[in-house]
């Protein structure tokens, strides 16, 4: 295990491949002569080729389904191509394009190293070392980018879900910059947004409590005198950029109901159907909004 978290740091700072691939490797060995007193692995070729599994198998009935690759559906994006290219333009381009800054607050581009050293003396206790905390920022920061991109290739549904999911994370970075002078980093759930909390009268004893248990399950506020202006300036550009890309998809009554991609999944569907009625149909997605979309 020890070995394992060295190896996961040195990916984290991005060591030698040909170090990280030897050392995985070796790792992967060690598994295996941990596991193969006791485990006999067989995979369904060996089950057909090895002549006493497969003679044990067809005594029993036992036989698998011959397996079909899956097959590539090409659709044509008719009126949504331009739209299409200039939105994925916009979420992957180095200038101009998505930032994902609220995600990266200590990365060098907004915290000087003496500021830094100010942030990590103070929560030294959450962190083994600075560095790998900038690392995960900005690794996360580009994740989320992918997400974004992988959101929008999924469906309609998903995609508009994440756009107005991010807009209103970015607006309450913006909000916590502005009335509480700090910027929050927290891993395990959604923050409160401190304007709601202005207009009742019980609101900043309600605010604090939940700031107290929010900062027991990992909340961390960095002052925002420890970063430069120019984050706060990527968030909003971020904000307005997806704003953007969400009126053009979303409000515009001419794409409303354009969806080449469905319509091609319901074409086919209706195609295989009529080749068999009684066919069972299977479509797979990565997230569960995209699914219930099509349902």
């Amino acid at each position: 295990i020890q070995r394992y978290k060295t190896l996961r740091r040195q990916i984290r700072k991005n060591a030698d491949q040909d170090y990280i691939d030897k050392e995985a490797e070796e790792i992967a060995k060690e598994q295996r002569r941990l596991i193969e007193s006791v485990i006999i692995r067989r995979s369904r070729l060996d089950l057909k080729h090895i002549t006493r599994y497969r003679e044990d198998l067809e005594r029993q009935g036992i036989a698998f389904a011959e397996i079909v690759g899956p097959e590539l559906l090409e659709y044509d994006l008719g009126l949504l191509s331009d739209l299409y290219i200039e939105t994925l333009d916009l979420l992957t381009k180095e200038d101009g394009g998505f930032i994902g800054a609220r995600y990266k607050p200590t990365s060098p581009e907004y915290m000087n190293e003496e500021n830094q050293q100010i942030f990590f003396k103070k929560y030294k206790e959450d962190f083994d070392d600075i560095e790998d905390l900038r690392i995960a920022q900005t690794n996360l920061s580009k994740f989320m980018k992918r997400l974004l991109v992988m959101r929008f290739e999924s469906s309609k549904a998903a995609f508009k879900s994440t756009l107005e999911n991010m807009i209103e994370a970015n607006n309450i970075i913006v909000n916590w910059w502005e009335v509480r002078g700090v910027v929050p980093v927290f891993k395990k759930g959604d923050l409160p947004d401190p304007t709601e909390y202005e207009e009742d009268v019980f609101g900043a004893d309600a605010f604090e409590k939940e700031l107290e248990d929010l900062r027991g399950r990992g909340l961390i506020e960095i002052d925002k005198e420890l970063i430069e202006p120019i984050f706060i300036e990527h968030v909003r550009h971020d904000i307005e950029l997806l704003k953007s890309i969400y009126a053009r998809w979303f409000d515009n009554p001419a794409l409303e109901d354009l969806d080449p991609k469905l319509d091609n999944v319901m074409e086919k569907i209706e195609s295989s159907l009529k080749e068999r009625s009684d066919r069972k149909i299977v479509i797979f997605s990565m997230y569960k909004d995209t699914v219930d979309y099509l349902y």
